[in-house]
């Protein structure tokens, strides 16, 4: 009873305080990240968490491996030269980042077999120089070797990324920083997307924290206008 009266004669006042109050909540939910990290879900001493760690520290191979698909508009778009030496460009810039290990890629097959067929020199290790060198190659390569990385006409290739991240914010941000390039570098008719079973969990994961942020706001908000309509005053919502 005290309280009903002390907020009815300081009226004013309270609800200046909860209005304030208000801000300051909003201003905190504004500034929290969502990520999901799932290598946190087992304890330290768990042997997967700890055969995980293992592998990344010793042998650095990256256990977080996803894929990037870069779509042609036509068959053997792919194995065009041009498209070759974009797709090593490409290869180039996610090895430079930190938390990626290692790529794989059709690139890597042609500049193998362009090395082994001048002897092995180190100098050779790279791409041909002609449309036509490349056509040979493509001839001597096992299509089911190559099944990873390549479809069956040529019209899609696949990047194969292996990195050690296990925070989906830190995944996303590669992941949007690797199209970004891409786009600025490939023409308009091809499409280059980052997928992977990691990718989509990432993803999925963000935008279901993402929205139970929003139904918790949706949520206060209708409490909101079902009070005010009925007690007949905002000042009651």
């Amino acid at each position: 009873e005290s309280i009903g009266r002390f907020s009815i004669d300081h009226r004013a006042a309270v609800g200046a305080g909860a209005l304030v109050i208000i801000a300051l909540f909003a201003w905190g939910a504004w500034s929290v990240e969502v990520e999901t990290t799932y290598l946190t879900y087992f304890p330290k001493d768990d042997p997967v968490r700890q055969s995980v760690e293992a592998v990344n520290e010793h042998l650095g191979l990256g256990d977080a491996a996803f894929f990037v698909a870069i779509d042609g508009p036509e068959t053997d778009s792919i194995t065009q030269l041009s498209t070759l030496h974009r797709i090593a460009a490409l290869q180039d810039y996610i090895e430079r980042m930190p938390q990626v290990k290692s790529t794989a890629s059709i690139v890597d097959y042609v500049k193998l077999l362009h090395r082994t067929l001048h002897d092995n020199d180190p100098a050779y290790y790279g791409l041909p120089d002609t449309d036509a060198a490349v056509s040979q190659y493509m001839l001597l390569l096992d299509p089911e070797t190559l099944g990873d990385v390549l479809s069956g006409d040529s019209s899609r290739g696949v990047i194969l990324v292996r990195s050690n991240i296990h925070v989906s914010k830190t995944m996303n941000e590669l992941v949007d920083r690797i199209e970004q390039f891409a786009a600025g570098m490939f023409p308009p008719s091809f499409s280059v997307q980052a997928t992977g079973t990691r990718v989509v969990l990432d993803r999925t994961a963000d935008d279901l924290a993402s929205g139970q942020v929003g139904s918790l706001v949706a949520a206060m908000a209708i409490v909101f206008v079902v009070l005010t309509l009925q007690f007949l005053s905002p000042r009651f919502g």
